[in-house]
């Protein structure tokens, strides 16, 4: 037995999953970094009841090759965004996922196309 809180992320697009989670004592604090790259102020929404759940869009340039071999083609997507809030900007949910491509390759040459864990 621990006594270290236990955080979950990935995958929580609804309050009624996140309460599941949190209510059945399996885990301490939900993340939603996702949710919240799109929605800086989904925490306020939580707690003031005007959040039930979010749909994200997938990000793909709808060419197979590319969405195949781009691994990170998504996390850096989310990354951008995520810059963006650190920057005091609001994010661009409709951000052409080609300049997000191009961005990352510019700025991390072609790791972009490597999985980052195993």
């Amino acid at each position: 037995m621990t006594t270290t809180p236990l955080v979950v992320t990935g995958g929580f697009r609804s309050l009624d999953g996140m309460t599941h989670a949190l209510t059945d004592g399996g885990i301490d604090m939900v993340g939603v970094g996702k949710p919240f790259a799109i929605v800086p102020d989904l925490p306020n929404r939580v707690f003031q009841g005007s959040f039930t759940n979010i749909t994200l869009k997938p990000i793909r340039t709808g060419n197979r090759s590319i969405d195949k071999s781009a691994a990170m083609l998504e996390l850096g997507w989310y990354e951008q965004q995520l810059k963006r809030l650190g920057k005091g900007k609001l994010p661009k949910p409709d951000y052409s996922v080609w300049l997000s491509l191009i961005y990352s390759i510019l700025t991390q040459g072609i790791s972009v196309f490597k999985k980052r864990r195993g």
